[in-house]
């Protein structure tokens, strides 16, 4: 009988320490899971307070940006809706002082390097001073500008199409010409250059013959300046 008892005793004892072990492995797994629940809760909280704070200051730029430009667009209306624009001509018009401020600053400086359109206003230019053209000289450099690169290697182009965003300052031109004609039209044609309203910087001139018959080799550069694009920049938030 006394074995027995003692068996009893035996079988309660490790039915409560399972049921200790049980509790206790129960109460780990929870204090565990809180633990992991509490710290993903945390990291989506601090995830929702930089989205937000991100968007509160794309919002605050973006009603800059409006009022900026409002500003701009009354600027420019007010700046090529004058009569007489800016080098003493007549907006309207059609002459060679005419057209309204807005065609005015990009006949000086253009937002392409566009070196054929360059080369038929020297060439426009000269013809008008009665000059006899022998060579109009420079390099189109407008696929690099643009962004397209050749690979010698590869023989192959590859055009990087990442917009342009940042401010940049006038790009150089260079170009040369050669011309003949009489002492009069060689003094006239570089009164055209100095009085002309895109930029000419004159790098090198050399003037030889005689005064009826005169040979104009000039080097020079102008410029154009690159146009800028207006882009949307996109963020991760982690």
């Amino acid at each position: 009988m006394a074995d027995l008892k003692t068996s009893l005793k035996h079988v309660q004892i490790d039915k409560a320490n399972s049921t200790m072990v049980l509790a206790v492995a129960i109460a780990g797994f929870v204090v565990v899971f809180a633990g992991f629940m509490l710290k993903e809760l945390y990291t989506q909280r601090s995830f929702q307070n930089r989205v937000i704070s991100s968007k509160e200051t794309t919002k605050e730029q973006l009603e800059e940006n409006v009022e900026a430009a409002k500003l701009l667009n009354t600027s420019y209306t007010g700046f090529v809706s004058t009569q007489e624009n800016i080098i003493g001509g007549s907006a309207e018009g059609d002459g060679p002082n005419d057209g309204d401020n807005a065609r005015i600053v990009l006949d000086a400086l253009p937002s392409k390097y566009d070196f054929p359109a360059l080369a038929t206003s020297l060439e426009k230019l000269i013809t008008d001073e009665s000059l006899q053209i022998e060579s109009i000289t420079g390099t189109d450099d407008e696929l690099s500008q643009l962004g397209i690169s050749i690979d010698d290697s590869a023989s192959s182009q590859q055009l990087d199409d990442t917009p342009n965003t940042e401010a940049r300052g006038p790009a150089e031109m260079p170009f040369g010409f050669e011309v003949r004609g009489d002492y009069d039209q060689v003094q006239s044609l570089i009164d055209v250059l100095e009085r002309s309203i895109r930029p000419f910087h004159v790098q090198s001139m050399m003037i030889s013959g005689e005064e009826g018959a005169l040979t104009l080799d000039l080097d020079a550069k102008t410029y154009f300046q690159p146009e800028r694009i207006f882009g949307l920049e996109y963020e991760a938030i982690r």
